[in-house]
């Protein structure tokens, strides 16, 4: 159980491989740790919050260095995580399946490391996809689904690309936390999402656009 109260407030980042260029994200605070169920809970200075994120940050950060906007080409009503998997009828499993495949196999330096880190993320937090088992096999046809769908990006899959796309996404998070906190606005982050007060939502919708064009298109 996550400890709430006056510990943990406080974030910092964390680089990698002996380089200010190796991930770089935020950690440390309490709000990273708890169920995302439960951060819908958090008051900031007495006000009601709400989490917003990124959609398909890291395929889109892929794409954006082919020069690629994502959504720009693909439209914004197309999830890049949506790929249809035989035997896996449940939209929320179906997700989270695409989307922590997607994340351990830019992680990783091969198919085989991917899957072995799949199936361990899922052992750790006892999930399971419909009563389908997370062999090899069928994880080796999800992959292949997902590069069918993002041929411009699958030379990034199973390249050990992850480690600077976090120094990417950490970049971002930089900027946005500058942004806001210039105008004394709190913004509590989670990697590539974030908590902050009703009424300052349109500024991080904002800060946030704003991150992403000096990060990605300058």
């Amino acid at each position: 159980m996550t400890h709430v109260g006056h510990h943990h407030k406080f974030v910092r980042r964390s680089f990698s491989r002996t380089s200010w260029t190796q991930r770089g994200r935020f950690y440390g605070g309490f709000w990273q740790n708890i169920p995302k169920e439960h951060r819908k809970y958090i008051w900031i200075d007495g006000e009601r919050t709400v989490e917003t994120d990124f959609k398909g940050l890291h395929i889109s950060l892929l794409y954006a260095q082919k020069g690629i906007h994502y959504f720009h080409e693909y439209g914004f009503t197309d999830d890049p995580y949506e790929v249809h998997i035989p035997n896996v009828t449940d939209e929320l499993d179906r997700r989270w399946l695409i989307k922590s495949l997607v994340l351990t196999a830019v992680n990783a330096v091969n198919e085989k490391e991917a899957f072995k880190a799949f199936q361990k993320e899922a052992n750790f937090n006892g999930h399971t996809i419909g009563g389908v088992s997370s062999t090899f096999d069928f994880l080796r046809g999800v992959l292949h689904a997902l590069l069918e769908k993002h041929q411009p990006i699958a030379d990034f899959l199973c390249s050990d690309e992850g480690i600077d796309l976090q120094y990417t996404d950490s970049r971002i998070t930089d900027r946005i936390l500058h942004h806001l906190s210039r105008d004394s606005i709190v913004v509590l982050p989670i990697h590539d999402s974030y908590i902050i007060a009703e009424r300052h939502a349109e500024d991080l919708r904002r800060a946030t656009y704003n991150a992403w064009a000096v990060v990605n298109w300058r």
